[in-house]
């Protein structure tokens, strides 16, 4: 935080795990053949979508406990 606002941190590392994902899943696709195609792709999507929410709802979180005091400071009552 610089002169009460917060600044968003850019992560690099999203956008390399998000790549992994996709790769992980062609390659899954491409040597596991007991599994229906389909069925396959929908549970590596379904994957990818935990590890983005997950992500989210962490982001949301550190941003609520980050933004927290300067609320707390400016007489703003918290609530979640």
């Amino acid at each position: 935080m610089r002169d009460g606002s917060t600044f968003i941190k850019r992560n690099r590392t999203v956008f390399a795990l998000l790549l992994i994902l996709f790769a992980l899943r062609f390659v899954a696709i491409a040597t596991i053949t007991s599994i229906d195609p389909g069925t396959l792709g929908f549970m590596c999507n379904l994957m990818t979508f935990g590890y983005i929410a997950t992500w989210r709802i962490v982001s949301f979180i550190k941003f609520r406990l980050v933004h927290s005091p300067k609320q707390a400071a400016r007489g703003v009552s918290r609530s979640i």
